[in-house]
């Protein structure tokens, strides 16, 4: 909403003809999302990627599948968030695909991978 009425205010300033820098403040949304859905219980209700179906080969799904699929997401689903806590899974093709897409994008908003501690229950944040 604070986003939202920041670029109202400043189209309604241009279209007046006023000259004023307005300053846009990044957001403090925080998208959560999992990485894998149905491989892990996790306290998020978005994913990634559905369920993961190796039809051309296992070579295929992980040279080509995954990252493109990664890649989609990330395009369609972080602008306006100020940070994305990943929750991972364990198959760590998903994982390097998603990260390599990430960096190839040299996005500005901080990555955290969010790691289950069978120890405490909870959730682990590693900046990537």
């Amino acid at each position: 909403m604070k986003e939202s009425l920041i670029v109202l205010a400043g189209a309604i300033l241009v279209i007046l003809g006023v000259s004023k820098t307005v300053r846009f403040e990044a957001s403090s949304r925080v998208l959560q999302v999992g990485l894998v859905r149905g491989r892990h219980e996790m306290p998020v209700d978005d994913f990634v990627f559905g369920e993961i179906i190796q039809e051309n080969g296992f070579a295929e799904l992980i040279l080509v599948g995954l990252r493109a699929e990664g890649r989609h997401w990330i395009n369609r689903n972080v602008a306006g968030y100020g940070a994305v806590e990943l929750y991972v899974t364990g198959f760590t093709p998903a994982l390097t695909a998603f990260l390599l897409e990430w960096r190839a994008l040299d996005l500005d908003t901080p990555l955290y991978l969010m790691h289950y501690d069978n120890n405490s229950g909870d959730y682990v944040a590693q900046r990537w």
